[in-house]
Order: C-alpha cells, then sequence, then structure tokens
C-alpha cells in the first residue's frame, strides 16, 4: 500500500517593490476612511540604495483640513513623523537621529503610538535582519489622551528618490507594544501578515500593501483601495 503525503502550505515568501524615484507613487483618495483614536501602529519595510534626502513621504493620511499622520525622511538617515488632531495641533511626533537608518541595508521600521495617560508611548524599533533594537529619538512628544483626527485619504510620494518597499502595515485604532518580543515577531518579514493583514492583531489594519509586485499596490487592509502612479518594478533585494 503507498500512502501519499499531504502536502503543506507553501511557506510565506516576502515580495519588494522599487519606486524607481521619478513618478512612481500611490493614492487613494475616495473609499478610505479611518476614524480618529488614540492608538496607532505602523510597520513598513524599507531600503534605500543611496543617501536619501529629506521630505521623502513614505505616508501621509490626510483629512480635508490638511495632514493628520505623516512619516517622512529628515534628513540622510533619518526618519520623522507626526500625528495631529482636529484642530491641526500636533499630538505626538518623533525624530530618530542622522544615520540610523544606513543605505543598502533592509529596514523594518515599526512605531506604536498609545497616548492614554499613564501610558503616552511613541516608540520606534528597527528590524535589521538580525534582531529588533529600540530607536534612540534625538526628538519626540506625546500629549497625554490626544486623538489622531479622522482620516479619509492616504498617499506614498516617494517620487525623488530610488526606493524599495515590502508589507506596508497600517493600522489607527489600535496598536501593540513593540518593546515586547511577542510583538516584535509577528512583524519579523520571514512570518505572513495573512491574507488581509490581520494575523498580528487579529484585526485587519487599515492598510496593508504586500504580495505579487502586479498587484502590491492593492490595498489588502480594510478600507479603500490605491491608484498606482507610474509603475512600481520588483526590487533586486528582499528583506530578510
Amino acid at each position: 500500500m503507498i500512502f501519499l503525503k499531504k502536502k503543506g502550505a507553501a511557506a510565506y515568501s516576502i515580495n519588494a517593490v522599487e519606486f524607481d524615484g521619478t513618478n512612481d507613487e500611490l493614492n487613494v483618495t475616495t473609499g478610505f476612511s479611518a476614524t480618529g483614536s488614540k492608538f496607532a501602529l505602523i510597520v513598513f519595510a524599507v531600503y534605500f540604495p543611496s543617501p536619501w534626502n529629506g521630505s521623502l513621504r513614505l505616508l501621509t493620511l490626510h483629512d480635508a483640513s490638511g495632514v493628520r499622520v505623516e512619516v517622512e525622511t529628515g534628513g540622510t538617515g533619518k526618519l520623522q513623523g507626526a500625528f495631529y488632531n482636529s484642530a491641526g495641533t500636533s499630538i505626538a511626533n518623533f525624530t530618530t537621529g542622522g544615520g540610523t537608518f544606513p543605505t543598502n541595508n533592509w529596514h523594518v521600521f515599526a512605531l506604536d503610538l498609545d497616548t492614554t495617560t499613564g501610558t503616552e508611548r511613541i516608540a520606534v524599533h528597527n528590524w535589521n535582519g538580525t534582531s529588533w533594537s529600540s530607536m534612540t529619538l534625538s526628538a519626540s512628544g506625546v500629549t497625554a489622551d490626544g486623538v489622531i483626527d479622522d482620516v479619509d485619504e492616504a498617499h506614498i510620494n516617494i517620487t525623488t528618490h530610488d526606493c524599495y518597499m515590502a508589507d506596508f502595515w497600517v493600522s489607527i485604532g489600535e496598536t501593540l507594544d513593540m518593546s515586547q518580543s511577542a510583538n516584535q515577531d509577528k512583524f519579523v518579514p520571514a512570518i505572513s501578515k495573512g491574507s488581509d493583514g490581520s494575523t498580528p492583531t487579529g484585526t485587519a489594519p487599515h492598510i496593508f500593501l504586500s504580495g505579487p509586485t502586479v498587484d502590491w499596490h492593492t490595498n489588502k487592509g480594510s478600507t479603500g483601495g490605491f491608484t498606482e502612479v507610474g509603475a512600481l518594478t520588483d526590487a533586486p533585494s528582499v528583506p530578510t
């Protein structure tokens, strides 16, 4: 008698895309919605093949009055960002030191925000392919119980510098303490986040960009689809 071995599910294989630094960007201006909150969790893998410059918009979330969430480069090897309330006042901000994220290396950037009184936490962590480390911030601030305003559009505007990205995950309304190893392990590049990105927290994030390059820009998360400007291509490498 011959027994056939049952095949298990295929192992997860992360894919990365390249923004060419000329005209590639992703935008969603209709159908996107995220209710304001005291919590946020943003995690994505990024690689710059040459020294980056300032003000590359890696993520902006807007409402009709302006930017409400932003993560951008602030100079060579430096990331910075802020969250704003309905009055347009910053309720949380961060800046990493210059050279924190060297070129020619994959980094998984993970930011968790909790403005709840007694916690007031904003933390930035980096997976360098071997282990997680907590980023020393050159500046940061959190307003107790500050509420991020509602947003209704999202943009990834990397149009002046070559850049690779993978597994772009954004949630407004939930967070995880990314200083805890059990939570960090959920976002290691080799680990699947699920078809809709819900595996790390049990809920699909607002934005989850992942999968094959041909439809990487299609939001697998819970709200709104992105329009691709230009044409993303396969990145020369993937995060490990």
